[in-house]
């Protein structure tokens, strides 16, 4: 393995990172469950959003600011007594946030550098340690021993305290500590990283949190893609695992194995992260080795040595440079290039677009528009993948997949015109050819998607009957079942439903067959049907075998192509629908 080149104080543009750095390793709470103490305390690096500078703070509670061209220091101050354990920069930069285990928050102006106001942090009248920190606009937010509280940047006042607990509502009982915090500017959420392993997610600060199991040590760092709605979580436990917030589940746990993740950055495009991993230890910096990772896949790309590694990482604005800062250093090595046979996704994505482009001049490739939308729904960039989806259905008009790809991306793509306008085009095909029985599948599935379902209800419900009965003995004959129970659990026909899930699973029985796709289908919508006769145990636990054999199959869409991968989508549309269901009527229970 080769040494990586690398350059010290290199003047490149960097992209911020919205790495939060957690210093789990001050926390010392009488009454919250606390991650172990491993190794020396961390300084905390990070870079401002004009990508001008960075900042760090000491154990001896300093405060500096350095330039992210050559690391020259710009200015310092004394803050804190003691160590300062977390920054941020808030107000497009203008202004920069520190915490130390004094107990203290200070809002500094960064131009010239200078303290505005200070805040206490205090926990039954003793000054309480903060963990980490991360900005919002006018709002401030921080985590500790005492779960995370919002501030306002402008006059220092608490607005709002969160407690994190092992469960949620009558079931609370042990309070944890808040080890890493992160904003998702895109859908207003908090999402909160603890000592006890777990992911905390409000999705609007009045309602209870979202509880995932995430880390079976304290979470680390949470590291957001600045684009889509990729995040990745580090944990004392060495796992890095990344999570699909559009899903708001873990879409996979990056196979690393050269010890504990010190450091991560997205590309500017989300498409791929890197991770820094040291081999040696020494102290804020470590030799070590850097891994390039395909995000969608997992897939690992690139694996190279560097020297002096940081704890904080960002690219350049075109993702060609990767820099990272120490207490006093900007360290810099090129991208690491991705080896092999196997092309990335986002190379095979602008093979595909040249491609298509050379064929505009005669006839659109109706096989390579397919591809690239396939590729576009790996990446999550589902506006793009329904336009090229749709374009083939426009081209080849008497292909029912091309509907039904359209058809389910417009779901993901929030294009509900293009949903309904594609399970109406499926059903006049239907009309031409009603022996058909694996399109009239297709055509419920794609109709039971919405709520309601798309359609008049008597003749799906016929439709559904017939196609039901019909298709028994036929190859994938399990998926008939799966598609009917969605429809009658639409129309709130939960036993029918439930009923049809059982045929499903009688059917699936076939060791020639695919079966876990129809499976998939069948445990949401068995949970969802049980939610609906208020059974939460029983669809939690419907649920959680769904998400298990989910679990399982993590990268069958990827190796499988499109020929399954809309099968997945609906799959995971309807996972997701069953979890906020559980999650409404337990907190939420409507007469």
């Amino acid at each position: 393995m080769k040494n990586m080149p690398h350059r010290r104080f290199a003047a490149f543009p960097l992209l911020a990172s919205m790495a939060i750095l957690s210093l789990a390793s001050f926390f010392n709470p009488a009454d919250a469950q606390t991650p172990a103490q491993n190794g020396p305390a961390l300084r905390p690096v990070v870079f401002s959003p004009d990508r001008t500078k960075f900042a760090t703070g000491n154990e001896n509670g300093a405060i500096e600011l350095r330039s992210a061209e050559d690391g020259k220091q710009l200015a310092s101050s004394d803050g804190h007594r003691g160590a300062v354990t977390a920054l941020a920069f808030a107000g497009e930069g203008k202004q920069l946030v520190s915490a130390g285990k004094d107990g203290h928050i200070i809002v500094w102006q960064t131009d010239p550098l200078r303290e505005l106001r200070r805040i206490q942090v205090d926990v039954n009248g003793k000054p309480a340690p903060v963990s980490c920190l991360v900005a919002d606009g006018t709002r401030l937010f921080s985590g500790g021993d005492d779960g995370v509280r919002m501030w306002s940047l402008e006059s220092g006042e608490q607005a709002q305290r969160l407690l994190l607990t092992d469960e949620v509502g009558e079931q609370a009982k042990n309070r944890v500590a808040a080890t890493a915090i992160a904003w998702f500017p895109e859908k207003s959420w908090l999402i909160v990283g603890a000592a006890n392993g777990k992911l905390y997610v409000w999705r609007g600060l009045n309602r209870p949190p979202l509880i995932l199991n995430d880390h079976k040590q304290a979470v680390q760092s949470l590291t957001l893609a600045a684009q889509g709605s990729r995040m990745v979580s580090v944990g004392q436990d060495g796992a890095a695992n990344l999570w699909d917030l559009a899903l708001l589940r873990k879409s996979q746990q990056l196979p690393v194995k050269d010890g504990p993740v010190l450091s991560t950055a997205f590309l500017p495009d989300g498409t791929q992260l890197v991770t820094a991993q040291p081999v040696e230890a020494g102290g804020d910096t470590a030799q070590g080795v850097l891994q390039l990772w395909e995000v969608p896949t997992g897939r690992l790309l690139a694996r190279v040595a560097a020297k002096r590694l940081s704890r904080q990482l960002a690219f350049d604005s075109e993702g060609r440079q990767l820099l990272g800062a120490t207490e006093s250093a900007v360290e810099q090595w090129p991208t690491p290039q991705p080896l092999g046979k196997e092309r990335p996704l986002r190379a095979e994505l602008e093979a595909l677009t040249t491609r298509l482009n050379q064929a505009e001049a005669t006839r659109p490739n109706v096989g390579l528009l397919e591809q690239r939308g396939y590729i576009y729904a790996l990446l999550e960039q589902w506006p793009e993948a329904l336009k090229d989806f749709w374009a083939a259905a426009q081209l080849d008009p008497n292909n029912n997949m091309h509907l039904l790809r359209a058809g389910v991306a417009a779901q993901f793509a929030g294009d509900k015109a293009t949903q309904i306008d594609a399970a109406k085009r499926l059903a006049g095909l239907l009309s031409n050819d009603s022996e058909n029985m694996y399109l009239a599948e297709r055509v419920l599935k794609v109709c039971a998607l919405s709520s309601p379902p798309v359609g008049n209800r008597e003749s799906l419900k016929t439709l559904a009957a017939n196609s039901f009965n019909r298709s028994v003995g036929l190859d994938w004959s399990a998926y008939f079942p799966s598609s009917t129970a969605l429809l009658h659990y639409r129309y709130r026909d939960y036993d029918t439903a439930l009923a049809h899930v059982q045929e499903s699973r009688r059917r699936n029985n076939n060791p020639n067959f695919r079966p876990h796709l129809p499976e998939l289908m069948n445990g949401a919508v068995e949970s969802m049907c049980l939610t609906g006769k208020i059974k939460l145990t029983e669809a939690e636990a419907a649920l959680a075998k769904t998400e298990a054999l989910m679990d399982s199959m993590r990268g069958a869409p990827i190796s499988n192509g499109a020929n399954m991968f809309h099968d997945w989508l609906v799959a995971e549309l309807l996972y997701l629908e069953a979890r906020e269901a559980i999650y409404e009527m337990r907190y939420f229970p409507k007469p």
